[in-house]
């Protein structure tokens, strides 16, 4: 079971990527005060449980939304909420 801040950080993720189109670790680490290791953490795990809505681009050092993933589109949902009708 995961803890009310990993699960904060996981829907920041989702709605980063909605928003922007992209995340890396720096942005976690901002946002949260967490620790690199942390932040790679969080996007491994959101990348595991995400079913493909990111990859990582190296060009730009960063995670980017999967086309069609992106703004406002992202098919992640949290665990336990269900998803709204559109």
């Amino acid at each position: 079971m995961r803890n009310w801040f990993a699960q904060a950080r996981q829907e920041w993720i989702a709605e980063t990527l909605q928003v922007f189109g992209f995340i890396n670790r720096e942005h976690l680490q901002r946002k949260f005060g967490i620790s690199q290791p942390q932040a790679s953490a969080d996007l491994t795990a959101f990348q595991r449980e995400s079913h493909n809505a990111m990859r990582y681009d190296t060009s730009r050092k960063c995670y980017v939304a999967i086309s069609g993933n992106q703004r406002g589109s992202l098919a992640w949902q949290p665990k336990g909420k269900a998803k709204k009708p559109l």
